[in-house]
């Protein structure tokens, strides 16, 4: 468990996951040559397919409330900028809403 700063920032993660839930999309992604993966566009629930315009960052991470390994892609549609995750245990594309 940390502690200082360090647990702070745990439990404001812990925090920020509470109230919200994943929801799984479908991605077009690439496979560049040096093994990283990048996303290209989504399909949301509607079923309309969004481009991404720009992946800003990409960071390792996990989930704290689910113990999940994985990447967080920092994204940009049109104007709009949002994070997108993909499970490495699962191969599975996800936001959080």
């Amino acid at each position: 468990m940390p502690f200082g700063f360090e647990r702070k920032q745990y439990e404001e993660q812990l925090k920020s996951e509470d109230n919200l839930e994943k929801l799984y999309l479908e991605v077009n992604a690439t496979y560049l040559l040096d093994g990283s993966i990048r996303p290209i566009s989504f399909i949301w629930e509607d079923d309309q397919k969004y481009v991404i315009s720009k992946v800003i960052d990409c960071t390792p991470g996990q989930s704290l409330k689910n113990y999940t390994a994985g990447l967080k892609y920092k994204c940009q549609v049109g104007n709009k900028n949002f994070s997108l995750f993909f499970e490495t245990d699962t191969t599975r594309w996800y936001i959080l809403k």
